[in-house]
């Protein structure tokens, strides 16, 4: 995902909760750093 819009975060958050799935959220400042979000195992990580 490529926003920092709060609500559209929130939904990004919800659909991966619902279906177990990964999200992966950047900025347009920060390409190429990514903050993993894993449904399955409830991690967060950053990646450079």
């Amino acid at each position: 995902m490529l926003t920092n819009d709060y609500s559209l975060v929130q939904f990004v958050h919800k659909v991966s909760e619902m279906c177990r799935g990964k999200a992966y959220f950047t900025t347009p400042h920060t390409l190429g750093e990514y903050l993993l979000m894993d449904s399955m195992q409830r991690k967060s990580k950053t990646i450079h």
